[in-house]
């Protein structure tokens, strides 16, 4: 159970990092696609015709989450949706995360953008605003954590599960074997008709204690045998020996009595050597 709820876990946290990981290379994606865009718009055009190109994106901007800042080489901004350029960072510098103040609605905003700066010195940069993807990250660790947790909750109960049975099993069991050994020969293992492990061994049990309830039978009439055959030599030895001391007997008769008497032994060693000879 472990096993599974860390196996889960892994998949979950796989699935989230991988989930963020696209995005992020998405939106990086769109990022530099754009500002290599307008950059060959700069080379074609020159600064007019990039300002221009800016400004026909901006209305739309809004819905793609997209911000543009351009600036000329004092910094003073010439078109863009954000206020200011960002302190410390300089133009060409790579991809940054940081909170700028968007121009449309004076708030603080969360960027993830790159910049570069043109062959006039001009600095461009271009980035999307990370709100919404801190909300969709948020959602998705909420609902990892959730799936996390039913997991965690279905392992646990899957486990509660599993040991009451094997408990259960284990009782009955036990309870047979308990009046096996007080005597009842006749009781056997249950078998509840599943065809599980413990079935297979409740019927390995079962035929074992066919075997031995058969054998103990076995031994039972064998015995009774045993006693009878050696019941009728003692009794005819113990007349005859006791007949010995008889003063109404004849010297012949006491003789012939102790005649038989090696013949009775040797029918009661007879026996007694059949019964060791018994496996």
């Amino acid at each position: 159970m472990v096993r599974s709820t860390i196996l889960t876990a892994t998949v979950l946290a796989l699935v989230y990092v991988t989930a963020n990981r696209s995005i992020e290379s998405e939106t990086r994606s769109v990022v530099s696609a754009e500002l290599t865009g307008l950059a060959d718009e700069y080379e074609r055009r020159g600064l007019l015709g990039l300002i221009t190109a800016i400004e026909r994106r901006l209305p739309s901007a809004s819905e793609r989450d997209a911000l543009y800042l351009l600036t000329d080489r004092l910094g003073v901004k010439l078109v863009g949706n954000l206020k200011s350029w960002p302190v410390n960072v300089a133009a060409g510098s790579g991809w940054v995360d940081l909170e700028l103040r968007r121009a449309d609605n004076d708030q603080l905003v969360p960027v993830s953008a790159a910049s570069i700066r043109l062959p006039g010195g001009e600095r461009l940069i271009v980035g999307r605003d990370a709100v919404a993807r801190q909300q969709f990250d948020r959602v998705l660790l909420r609902s990892v954590a959730l799936a996390l947790g039913i997991a965690l909750l279905l392992s646990l109960l899957t486990g509660w599960l599993f040991t009451r049975l094997v408990f259960s099993r284990l009782s009955d069991i036990a309870s047979t074997a308990e009046n096996i050994v007080s005597g009842d020969l006749s009781r056997r293992m249950p078998i509840r008709g599943t065809g599980d492990e413990f079935d297979q061994v409740a019927g390995t049990l079962n035929t074992m204690l066919d075997r031995i309830e058969e054998l103990i039978s076995n031994l039972r009439t064998t015995s009774n045998s045993i006693a009878h055959d050696l019941r009728s030599p003692l009794s005819r030895l113990k007349q005859r020996v006791e007949a010995l001391s008889d003063p109404d007997k004849s010297e012949l008769d006491r003789e012939i009595d102790i005649a038989r008497v090696p013949t009775e032994v040797d029918h009661v060693l007879r026996v007694l050597g059949q019964l060791t000879e018994i496996r």
